[in-house]
Parts: structure tokens; C-alpha cells; sequence
């Protein structure tokens, strides 16, 4: 149904001025509010938009799809982590003090959420976590859009944050060799970390791997450890070598292992595989007792041991195949030397 357009006269203007009027039978027009849903489509959405709340929802559907990727249980963990993290803030900021449901379902995803939740991250976190997160939340928005439940992809207007650059500075031997004065090798969890750092310095191993190697991957005889292709980072199962000196103190910490009847290499004081946070806890407060004036954790272990081998004259392809590292720029980014490294 149309406008009908009558002229009338005004009084007091020329008579070919005519004024504009509206009759005939029309439903009642309201104007959108703030983040209300346009109705008049056939289900009520915006054509192309999804709900906050449908938003939220589709996160455990997004979950269980990764999950039957095959994606790393730390990545699936991660996304979860990151999720609950955007929820609380979305709960907080569009849903705190509404009772009525109607109200909250007229709310609907839109680039000023996405913004006003970075803002807010980079008043309260590092470069480094926000771009974590931001990541997370592309790859959702990419699979809202691969399934039709939204009209574009709001992930290309998401730009992640600039992270400093961040010169990483790896120990010294005189540093290393401080750091094991101060372990007490009398008790287990210092013994414990002190092997630990003995094969990170010999093959570069992650954190997350070390702590996931199990009595059944370690071969005495030709001194080999086995990274699982589950706990690598690269999903790409490996052989890490050691020397017969370390091999030695991981014996004793084999036998430990054995008569407490545990599965794992490195376990808790309690019993239990141990964690990989505690474990950068432990180095962290190593090296304040030692009096390491920088960052001392297993990834600058990780670095020490490339750093050491280029000066020992190992092939930078040799290097990139112990530290399996599929590129080699991102590593080489990772490994910066200078030209007192060589002194």
C-alpha cells in the first residue's frame, strides 16, 4: 500500500504553494532503537546478521567441528579459555541487569562488539594475549560466515594489535651454570627441573613436550626420548638425543618414577604428571634466586640451546630440523644472534 498525496490550500501563501499529506490505512511505523532487530523478514533477523546470544550459542558447535579436525588438545583448550573469556565480557557489557529475554534476542552481532572488545582488552592486557584472542575470534567469524549464518566475514575487519619487538635474550654459560648452583638436587622437584633444563639445553625440546614424555618413550640404550606427534607443536612425532651424562641423572629420575609407579618422566612432588605453567613458575623463581637480571623460562632455554649450537658450528638446516620448525624465517625471527654471540 502507497502514500496518497493530496493538495490543500494554505491560507495566507500563494495559492500554487501545496502541502503534502498523508492518508489511507498503514500499520504503525517505529524506528529502530540502538541495537533493536528490523522485523518484516521471515525470521525476524536482519538478512546476514546472527544474535549475540546465537553467537554465544554456536561457539560449543564450532568446538566440537575443531575437535573432529583433529586440532591440538592445547589449541582446543585455548579456544575454550578465549571464549569464556569473550562471553564474561559480552555478559558484562550487553546483558548485566536485562531480565527480559525478548530484549537480550534483539541484540545482534556488529563491528562495534568486536571493537569495543579490543578496546577494552589493550586497557587490560599485552599485545601478545590480545592478539591470541583476536585470532580465536577470526576463526569463528570465518566459520560463521563458511556457514551461511552470517552475509560477510567480520573477521577481515578485525586487525590485530602491534607487539614491540622484543629482543630475546638467551643465558649464558655463566648464567646456566649459576642457575644450577642454586637447585638443592636433594629434593625431587628441583632434581626434577634440573633434568629438565639439561634436556631442553641439549635438544630445544618445548616446555609442553618435555612434560608429556613418557617413561615408555625413553630408549636408555641409544639414549633416545620420543616427542609424541599428539604433544608436538608441529603434530610431527620426533627423537630427541641426549648425552650419556644426562641420560645418567634421567636414570635416577626413571627409578624415582618406577617406584611410585607413575606413567610420566617429570611428575609432580604429589603424584601426577606435572603442569607446564607450574614448570615456568619454577624456572622463573630460579632465576631470581640466581640473579638473572632477564627473563629466564623453558622457551629461553629453548633459545640458549640455538644460539650455542650455531656457535658450535651446527648448519643452520641442521638446527631447523632438531627444532622442527617447518619455515625457516619465523625461526631464524625467533633465534636472533649478534655479533658478540660469536665472540
Amino acid at each position: 500500500m502507497t502514500a496518497k498525496t493530496t493538495a490543500t490550500r494554505v491560507t495566507g501563501v500563494r495559492s500554487s504553494q501545496k502541502k503534502l499529506t498523508m492518508s489511507g490505512d498503514f500499520p504503525d511505523i517505529k524506528p529502530l532503537s540502538g541495537n533493536e532487530k528490523e522485523t518484516g523478514t521471515e525470521n525476524g533477523n536482519i538478512e546476514g546478521t546472527i544474535s549475540i546470544a546465537e553467537f554465544i550459542v554456536k561457539q560449543q558447535e564450532f568446538m566440537i567441528i575443531k575437535k573432529l579436525e583433529g586440532l591440538a588438545e592445547r589449541t582446543l583448550k585455548d579456544y575454550d579459555s578465549h571464549f569464556r573469556y569473550l562471553n564474561k565480557w559480552i555478559h558484562q557489557e550487553y546483558f548485566e541487569g536485562i531480565i527480559e529475554p525478548a530484549v537480550a534476542s534483539n541484540r545482534y552481532l556488529e563491528k562495534g562488539l568486536i571493537m569495543a572488545y579490543t578496546g577494552y582488552m589493550i586497557s587490560h592486557f599485552k599485545p601478545c594475549t590480545i592478539n591470541l584472542r583476536l585470532r580465536t575470534m577470526k576463526c569463528f567469524l570465518n566459520w560463521l560466515h563458511s556457514e551461511g549464518l552470517t552475509k560477510e566475514s567480520m573477521a577481515v575487519k578485525i586487525k590485530l594489535v602491534k607487539v614491540p619487538k622484543d629482543t630475546i635474550k638467551p643465558l649464558t654459560p655463566f648464567e646456566v651454570k649459576r642457575i644450577f648452583k642454586t637447585l638443592d638436587l636433594s629434593i625431587y622437584a628441583e632434581y626434577r627441573d634440573f633434568c629438565m633444563m639439561l634436556v631442553m639445553l641439549e635438544s630445544g625440546v618445548r616446555v609442553n613436550e618435555a612434560c608429556n614424555i613418557m617413561l615408555s618413550d625413553i630408549n636408555k640404550q641409544i639414549r633416545l626420548l620420543t616427542v609424541r606427534s599428539e604433544f608436538a607443536k608441529t603434530r610431527e612425532e620426533r627423537q630427541l638425543p641426549v648425552s650419556a651424562k644426562t641420560m645418567k641423572y634421567l636414570e635416577r629420575l626413571i627409578l624415582i618414577a618406577e617406584e611410585n609407579d607413575e606413567l610420566y618422566l617429570f611428575n609432580s612432588s604429589y603424584g601426577g604428571r606435572m603442569g607446564t605453567l607450574p614448570t615456568i613458575k619454577n624456572f622463573e623463581k630460579y632465576g631470581k634466586r640466581a640473579g638473572i637480571d632477564h627473563r629466564c623460562t623453558p622457551h629461553i632455554f629453548r633459545h640458549t640451546m640455538a644460539v650455542n649450537s650455531v656457535k658450535a658450528g651446527m648448519d643452520i638446516f641442521t638446527l631447523i630440523c632438531n627444532l622442527i620448525s617447518l619455515q625457516l624465517k619465523p625461526r631464524i625471527m625467533c633465534c636472533p644472534l649478534s655479533r658478540k654471540n660469536f665472540i
